[in-house]
């Protein structure tokens, strides 16, 4: 009962490459999404009504907080929620406030989410958490450092706030040549389970996806990657995956089937950052 309403999904290459012709693949209440909950007066017994591209990690959120439902539209584009009495009306809108700054993610994961844009919304200077993944990234500063622990503090608190992420069997970091996200995860002192980072690797990782110029190329450059699940017993367990900047979000989707393929039930994401770049 504890992931009741959480869907299962079913990953493979195929649903990864059909996952990555939608658009769009994100919501975000503090900047594109920011007019989706709208108020209306026109006599009728609707209140307001909020209205999102898709109903992905958002939809079963909304459920579980809010007791909202998303439901298609006839138009066939979309999702949406009429709201007919104000205390719906005020848990939706406080389901807004709270998430403003978490990006819902579409993708092949049973949750999926980020804590933030990489980017402000005009392109021209980098978000908080946006700023401290580039320098710890980028620049190697440490556990120490301000950035560090920001980033680190960012995640414990997300992963307390939203819900059926704290009460996962298992977190792990995105196999990386960069080893702060895992360096991130073993510092989480309150964290309930247990991190498997170590018993997920790359067997040969020298096909560099960032170089391949199309999807198919990149799922084949992380194929012949051969990543390896060895050590840990992952039937019927609920992983909490994590990476730093989702981008297309294939190498996430790609380690999630993984996993899944080794015994996982459900697999949950989260990244620092959302590349504003990429739908």
């Amino acid at each position: 009962m504890r992931f009741w309403g959480v869907p299962k999904k079913q990953i493979s290459l195929e649903s990864i490459l059909e996952y990555a012709q939608l658009s769009p693949r994100r919501i975000h209440f503090a900047s594109t999404h920011r007019k989706a909950l709208r108020e209306v007066d026109d006599g009728s017994e609707v209140l307001a009504w909020l209205n999102l591209p898709f109903r992905d990690t958002v939809g079963v959120l909304l459920s579980h907080l809010a007791g909202a439902t998303l439901y298609e539209r006839r138009t066939g584009k979309g999702v949406c929620c009429p709201i007919k009495n104000a205390d719906q009306l005020d848990l939706v809108k406080s389901f807004v406030e709270r998430f403003k700054d978490i990006v819902f993610l579409r993708d092949n994961l049973d949750l999926s989410a980020a804590l933030s844009m990489n980017m402000e919304e005009d392109g021209a200077s980098r978000t908080e958490l946006g700023e401290c993944e580039y320098q710890v990234k980028y620049h190697g500063l440490g556990c120490g450092s301000e950035e560090f622990v920001k980033l680190h503090e960012a995640l414990c608190e997300w992963l307390e706030e939203l819900p059926f992420y704290k009460d996962a069997d298992y977190i792990c970091a995105v196999p990386s040549g960069h080893s702060f996200v895992a360096d991130i995860i073993g510092g989480l002192d309150d964290w309930k389970g247990k991190d498997i980072s170590e018993h997920v690797s790359w067997a040969d990782k020298k096909c560099d996806i960032k170089n391949a110029e199309s999807v198919e190329e990149k799922l084949d450059a992380l194929e012949r990657s051969g990543l390896e699940v060895n050590g840990v017993d992952l039937k019927g367990k609920v992983v909490v995956l994590v990476d730093d900047l989702y981008k297309s979000g294939l190498t996430m989707q790609y380690v999630a089937m993984k996993l899944k393929e080794s015994g996982a039930s459900r697999v949950f994401g989260i990244c620092l950052v959302k590349s504003r770049g990429n739908d």
